[in-house]
């Protein structure tokens, strides 16, 4: 029990993680999206070309404060939070590079426990030779 119950509180520390990184992920797919909604407000209002002004220099329009804003948030984002993501590699998202259970093991006398039982049970089921 003492194994089980190891495993579970490390089992529960590693679904924490990736419902972190899950939560990280939809805020940063939510910043994306603010920053696309600015992007396409700006490309409809002045286009995509460059216009030519009296002097005959191209000026390119002006980049509304809301959307720096949201560019630099999103970067601060990316470097904070998702610098912690990147680090926990394997614990947060993509597959564990180790055991998840690594370090957990069971004692001598668990062990003995153990094999006492799957002795039991073989022989209640026949299987024993």
């Amino acid at each position: 029990m003492g194994v089980n119950d190891a495993r579970k509180t490390r089992l529960a520390q590693v679904a924490k993680d990736r419902l972190a990184y899950a939560e990280y992920l939809t805020v940063l797919e939510g910043l994306e999206k603010s920053i696309e909604t600015e992007w396409a407000k700006r490309v409809k209002k002045h286009g995509l070309t460059p216009k030519k002004n009296s002097s005959g220099q191209t000026s390119r329009p002006p980049v509304s404060e809301n959307l720096k804003k949201l560019v630099a948030t999103r970067q601060r984002w990316i470097d904070t939070v998702g610098q912690v993501m990147r680090e926990k590699k394997g614990d947060c998202y993509g597959l564990p590079m180790k055991s998840i259970y690594e370090g957990i093991s069971a004692g001598e006398d668990e062990e003995k426990d153990e094999r006492s039982v799957e002795d039991a049970v073989q022989v209640e089921s026949g299987d024993e030779e």
